[in-house]
């Protein structure tokens, strides 16, 4: 979708938008709970020939907002967790699966995931792990279900810290038989910022070939699921299209690894192409200096980072808008000269008090947002 009909739908909704600012004081987010069903559904129907709803494992930490999170579980959706705070979240809003990954889980990580162990997959990330966790059970006598997070060195470049090496995956499985009660039967393999379905293919095939050489049937038999993680990017973002990923990795699961596992599911740890854009940031020009310069009533800090005026996103002027950008500085009110919003705006003019829409800031801004110099800005949800 491109910029300009990204603000078509918007400007669709610039009444429900503009009686918001009636209520609500700028700055603050706007959650569109019918966009993230939308982009939920959208996704979901996309992988429906590879894995259920259930199999989805949204990634929190792109986005940790309770009510997002909580329609996220009520759509049907599992999710994906990163530490203690964020399991107990996953609790909380109901989920029935969670999948409990990333490097460095301390005992207290480790033994919440075990404490909860009829909903919790362990995504383990290293050997020292593997014998932290194995220990545990052995000590409590409690099955645990986890899978192993690998690294390939074609694939994932300076993505090391994550997992153990491809090519240590059998060692790994030998090294875990002597745990009775930890049941292995899994692969986890992340990519992030993926622009197309190749980096998923690859691994893919490097996977299966591994496999073929260095498991047994009987061994092979034993997998219970393998999970491509996520790293989807939205169209709108320089991604392929939905169906492009989801078939590109059906053909390459068909292909590679149907014909030597044969009952195991599917996973996958979307977070991106979920909530991107299912959440908008409001906020209002409260001084112009000069013909192309002014200063909103909020700082980058909403999103956790300064832009810098380097990272585009589109603006658009609820209150003077135009299907055309026009060259303007739009900065925000920190004490930092890199709090900048944007160096254009979709705006027939920009005065004082003019309404400004940042378009689709669901991913990786509120869950980033720190309180420097101004406070976190507010969540209202869409009428």
């Amino acid at each position: 979708m491109s910029s300009g009909q990204k603000q078509a739908l918007l400007l669709a909704k610039k009444k429900l938008i503009m009686d918001m600012v009636g209520k609500h004081s700028s700055p603050f987010f706007i959650f569109d709970k019918k966009q993230l069903s939308l982009s939920f559904n959208q996704f979901a129907d996309a992988f429906a020939d590879i894995l259920p709803k259930e199999n989805i494992f949204y990634a929190i930490k792109s986005n940790s907002y309770l009510p997002l999170v909580q329609e996220v579980v009520k759509l049907g959706g599992s999710l994906d967790v990163s530490s203690s705070g964020e399991l107990t979240m996953a609790l909380q809003c109901g989920a029935k699966k969670i999948l409990f990954s990333g490097p460095g889980k301390t005992l207290s990580d480790l033994n919440l995931a075990i404490s909860n162990r009829e909903k919790v997959i362990i995504n383990i990330d290293s050997f020292n792990e593997l014998a932290k966790l194995g220990e545990l059970t052995n000590k409590n006598k409690t099955a645990v279900e986890a899978g192993v997070r690998i690294f390939i060195k074609e694939v994932h470049g300076k993505w090391s810290k994550f997992g153990i090496d491809l090519t240590d995956l059998k060692k790994f499985f030998q090294v875990a038989q002597k745990y009775r009660y930890l049941d292995l039967c899994g692969i986890q393999c992340h990519m992030s910022w993926n622009k197309n379905s190749q980096p998923y293919k690859k691994a893919i095939k490097i996977i299966s070939v591994y496999l073929k050489e260095n498991f047994t049937e009987k061994a092979l038999a034993k997998f219970k699921f393998i999970d491509f993680g996520g790293g989807f990017l939205p169209d709108n973002d320089k991604g392929c299209q939905l169906e492009d990923y989801s078939s590109g990795i059906k053909i390459a699961i068909q292909k590679n690894l149907t014909p030597i596992l044969k009952s195991v599911e599917y996973f996958t740890e979307p977070g991106r192409i979920i909530n991107y854009a299912a959440m908008h940031f409001l906020f209002t020009i409260v001084d112009v200096k000069n013909k192309g310069l002014a200063i909103a009533d909020a700082g980058t800090n909403a999103f956790g980072v300064d832009t810098g005026g380097f990272e585009y996103f589109p603006l658009i002027n609820l209150t003077n808008p135009s299907s055309k950008e026009i060259p303007f500085e739009i900065h925000g009110s920190l004490c930092t000269p890199y709090d900048i919003w944007g160096q254009s705006c979709y705006a027939s003019k920009i005065k004082e008090g003019d309404i400004i829409l940042a378009p689709s800031q669901g991913a990786y801004t509120l869950s980033l947002a720190q309180n420097f110099i101004r406070p976190i800005p507010p969540v209202y949800e869409l009428s």
